[in-house]
């Protein structure tokens, strides 16, 4: 899966606590102590708890770090080591899932703004391959195939034609 710009970004702020640059305010967190504290995370990210991190308290100062700012990035902070220390699991449900799909069957229910139902239709028709998969893009319609059905479907079909199904 490629990353976009953003989402490489936001994973660089996250593995490089110490290099996150926050709002300043005119009654903030002590920029002091959250320095510090990015600091310690960098260190040591497995060390602190998720609830840790959500607990964490700061003194308040004059111009220091906008208090929602620190907040929020330390609840995306935690939520983005859950999922690193969980990948595994994410991935094995992930597959079940998939592999519950019947490949040879390709009822898309239809939902109000879904892929354009003779697009997807004549591609299928095609025997796709994993790069005419990757590449694919469909325009959507008034009542066209659920979007989130067909992204599914091609997971699945990527997953059995790399043998991982």
């Amino acid at each position: 899966m490629v990353k976009t710009g953003d989402q490489f970004q936001k994973n660089t702020a996250y593995e490089h606590p110490e290099k996150k640059h926050f709002i300043t305010s005119s009654l903030g967190y002590n920029r002091v102590e959250v320095d510090q504290f990015m600091r310690k995370l960098a260190d040591a990210p497995d060390h602190i708890s998720p609830k840790a991190l959500a607990e964490q308290n700061f003194s308040t100062s004059a111009f220091g770090y906008d208090k929602q700012d620190v907040r929020f990035y330390l609840k995306q902070f935690a939520s983005y080591r859950y999922r690193l220390n969980h990948q595994a699991e994410f991935q094995d449900a992930r597959r079940a899932i998939l592999a519950e799909i019947d490949l040879s069957q390709t009822n898309f229910s239809k939902s109000l703004r879904g892929y354009c139902i003779e697009q997807v239709d004549t591609f299928l028709e095609h025997q796709p391959s994993l790069e005419t998969i990757a590449s694919a893009e469909f325009k959507t319609q008034f009542y066209g195939y659920n979007k989130r059905q067909v992204q599914l479907y091609f997971e699945a079909l990527v997953e059995k034609l790399k043998g991982n199904l």
